[in-house]
């Protein structure tokens, strides 16, 4: 079984976790949040699709 450690926000954190074992982690310190463009779009054509339902 493999381990992901999530929420890594520092680089005290990570080391920590590396220290323990744990090489798989994500969060902050590694990449920033960040919208996807195709969920973006996915979720306004949802939004038109809806407002034409309601029309209707």
């Amino acid at each position: 079984m493999t381990l992901i450690a999530e929420g890594v926000e520092t680089h005290a954190e990570a080391l920590w976790l590396a220290r323990a074992g744990i090489v798989c982690q994500q969060g902050f310190y590694f990449a920033k949040p960040r919208v996807n463009a195709l969920s973006v779009d996915l979720t306004a054509r949802l939004q038109a699709l809806r407002h034409e339902f309601k029309m209707a």
